[in-house]
């Protein structure tokens, strides 16, 4: 029903015609976050921000690419997102960082992408607590619940907002639904893209 009440939501906070649940079926093919892939994404993201210009902003904008993230189970691309395989592939201290925090270039994007899905879908909970559509205090109880990977990723930023904040205090970009209800891919004045 909870996913059922964010699908909902997701479709009147976009403008999105409504769906049907199955139309709205989330899948468990993503992993679910926990405090130690928080830590790991901190320890990379802090030293990747201490890498020269050349790495950090040159480097990151000329390997760019364009995912899907799975918001409220509708997919949605984010068009300008690092390509950290190339990044670590094309600069050996890149692939240094991520080793020292215990990640593949590969689990960081995987990490990126559920994490990026569940802020997203935490700020649709968020819009529909607001309309009056949904008590973002039921997603709370969800933390140890059994149900789709991406509640329990949003239950888990709710849980864990210490290790969170820790992430974003990096400098790392998250996207934000601004009034219109469409998110807003990030820019370069300073914003980091994960």
């Amino acid at each position: 029903m909870i996913v059922n009440l964010m699908c909902l939501a997701l479709s009147t906070a976009v403008g999105a015609i409504p769906t049907s649940p199955a139309r709205c079926a989330v899948t468990d093919s993503e992993p679910v976050l926990t405090v130690d892939a928080l830590a790991r994404m901190t320890a990379f993201w802090a030293a990747f921000t201490k890498e020269p210009d050349s790495i950090k902003t040159v480097g990151r904008r000329a390997n760019q690419k364009q995912i899907l993230v799975s918001v409220m189970g509708q997919q949605m691309p984010l068009p300008s997102v690092v390509n950290m395989v190339a990044m670590a592939s094309k600069y050996p201290p890149v692939a240094k960082d991520l080793k020292r925090a215990g990640l593949t270039a590969s689990q960081w994007e995987q990490y990126r992408k559920v994490l990026l899905t569940a802020t997203l879908d935490e700020q649709i909970v968020k819009i529909a607590e607001q309309a009056g559509g949904l008590d973002s205090t039921k997603i709370n109880d969800l933390t140890t619940a059994e149900g789709p990977t991406p509640v329990k990723n949003v239950a888990f930023l709710h849980a864990h907002q210490k290790e969170f904040d820790a992430l974003k205090a990096t400098g790392m970009w998250f996207p934000q639904f601004p009034a219109q209800g469409l998110p807003q891919t990030g820019g370069d004045a300073g914003d980091l893209n994960p």
